[in-house]
């Protein structure tokens, strides 16, 4: 019998170099997988702190600007900020606006309705209106009070709670009727790792700096909101 009709199998050598192949087109695949994986993970990252810091800016915005509402039109010049609610903090401030609402914190005024005062806070990394957590992944908030010192409507310095209790414009006498806009600045988190390693780096919020080392990404948003009933009163 002739050996025409068998098969020859592969060698040992052959074996090896299509093991090594599959391995070298294996660890190709994991690789573009892991790279797919982390930029997916960056992407969610990344849509977290946006829609965290474009909410969170966004509630302060309507709410604050709404200050004093309609206080202007008492001619005591009623408080438009509760100072005792309204303070310094590290690393987040405290601001606390009244006006006239039906309910706290929405950031709709009524003419009519009681006055109410809507305070937040930054409570565990969330922020918080009157114990309602209205955002998430909040590392820290600063705030700063311009400040119109000749009556102009526009805001000639910008400080802090405790410089305008004490005083810029009359030392011992608080210039909150003189507030005529509010700057804000959020740090804000992804609330997952989302970096292949942990990044130090030292954050500026207007001032104060915040300093963070992890794997979470972060992105600051800052603001400028004017108190549109209080430069009426300015003026």
């Amino acid at each position: 019998m002739n050996g025409c009709g068998r098969t020859k199998g592969f060698s040992l050598v052959e074996l090896l170099i299509a093991m090594a192949i599959g391995l070298i087109l294996l660890a190709g695949i994991v690789k573009v997988w892991l790279g797919s994986r982390q930029i997916q993970q960056a992407n969610t990252a990344l849509a977290a702190v946006q829609e965290s810091g474009r909410f969170a800016i966004s509630v302060l915005e309507r709410n604050i600007r709404l200050g004093g509402f309609p206080l202007y039109k008492d001619p005591t010049g009623a408080q438009v900020f509760d100072s005792a609610k309204t303070a310094d903090a590290d690393p987040s401030d405290g601001i606390a606006v009244d006006y006239a609402a039906d309910q706290p914190c929405r950031g709709v005024a009524r003419a009519g309705a009681a006055v109410k005062t809507h305070a937040f806070t930054v409570v565990n990394g969330a922020l918080q209106c009157s114990g309602i957590v209205l955002a998430t992944g909040i590392d820290a908030m600063q705030i700063q009070y311009g400040v119109d010192t000749d009556k102009d409507g526009i805001a000639n310095q910008y400080l802090t709670a405790t410089r305008v209790k004490a005083g810029v414009t009359t030392p011992g006498t608080p210039d909150w009727p003189r507030v005529v806009s509010v700057r804000v600045a959020l740090l804000v988190n992804s609330g997952q790792d989302a970096l292949d390693a942990p990044a130090a780096k030292n954050w500026v919020l207007l001032d104060r700096i915040v300093a963070t080392n992890d794997r979470r990404m972060r992105r600051l948003f800052t603001t400028t909101i004017p108190m549109r009933n209080r430069m009426e009163t300015a003026l």
